[in-house]
């Protein structure tokens, strides 16, 4: 138990720490950009030159080249446009302690930063869910089965759930258990499954599924899919069990 346990903690902050690192980029460029806007100084800068772009569908945007002056020193950028400027001066922002740092807005994308952000923290998110839930669902399998409750439940649901070919439907099985001592029914839900269900003799009679609970908490559950399958199984089928 101890040693599944520490292996899940393991995992956990291994992806945890991978997670971070990858969503700290775009919100470090998010900061980067609320601190240039509001420190940013604006000043006036000559055009000294632009080159036109023509794409596939023939329509134009312009690089537009420039040159502006931080006290005594000269410093120049570009940045793209889709009109040419007028006049031949452009306002532009710059960082008055990196000079060369300079965008034509005080907002330098920090709106799209803080976009980006948020998106790839929610995939950063639903990749480390997507890494930990089948490791957590091993793990916790692995610990019922070893010292959790095994207690019959009755099956009250089949819920179908076609492909997206529609050639391969999977099933998920919802059954009760009702404990004696307290009265309380609880409710189970099974991981997915491709095999057809047995059919009983007795349209009335109740299939009973074994689920493996913890013994203080029957939120904390395991249904046995293959354990009962395997026994309405026919022997000269051989051993295969349900996939879920």
């Amino acid at each position: 138990m101890k040693k599944r346990d520490e292996e899940l903690t393991r995992a956990t902050i291994k992806a945890v720490i991978i997670g971070v690192i990858i969503a700290a980029i775009p919100v470090i460029m998010f900061i980067n950009g609320l601190v240039f806007g509001q420190n940013a100084i604006e000043t006036t800068a000559t055009v000294t030159d632009f080159k036109i772009h023509i794409d596939s569908d023939g329509d134009k945007d312009y690089t537009i080249y420039f040159e502006y002056t931080d006290e005594a020193e000269r410093f120049s950028g570009n940045y793209r446009s889709s009109s040419r400027p007028a006049g031949g001066v452009v306002t532009v922002f710059y960082n008055p302690g990196n000079p060369r740092d300079v965008s034509t807005s005080r907002n330098t994308g920090s709106f799209w930063w803080f976009i980006t952000s948020a998106v790839v923290i929610m995939f950063v998110w639903a990749g480390i869910s997507g890494v930990l839930t089948p490791i957590k669902r091993r793990a916790r399998k692995t610990e019922l089965l070893a010292d959790g409750r095994r207690v019959m439940a009755a099956l009250v649901d089949v819920t179908i759930k076609s492909t997206s070919d529609n050639e391969k439907k999977d099933a998920v099985m919802i059954c009760e258990f009702t404990d004696e001592a307290s009265r309380e029914t609880h409710k189970f839900k099974s991981y997915s499954f491709s095999d057809t269900l047995p059919q009983m003799d007795d349209p009335e009679e109740k299939l009973l599924v074994p689920v493996y609970v913890d013994n203080d908490n029957y939120k904390k559950y395991y249904v046995a899919v293959e354990e009962f399958f395997q026994e309405f199984q026919d022997p000269d089928e051989g051993d295969e069990s349900a996939s879920y």
